[in-house]
């Protein structure tokens, strides 16, 4: 996983470093360290990463839908 796609993930969620950590079960200085490049995250941080930016995806095209809709 990218550390671009990390980052659009936490700020979607509107989350700072701290608050992502700890719904990721990690520190603070290991997000920074993966938004930096500098370090990866173990496959399961990767599963959960991967569950949340799915369900960012599904919420966004749902509000895409919903405007597109007429009454």
């Amino acid at each position: 996983m990218r550390k671009e796609e990390i980052l659009a993930i936490r700020k979607s969620m509107g989350l700072n470093q701290g608050r992502f950590a700890e719904l990721l079960g990690t520190t603070l200085t290991t997000i920074c360290r993966w938004e930096k490049g500098k370090s990866f995250p173990r496959i399961k941080h990767i599963v959960m990463l991967k569950r949340l930016q799915l369900n960012r995806d599904c919420i966004m095209r749902f509000k895409q839908n919903l405007n597109h809709m007429t009454i």
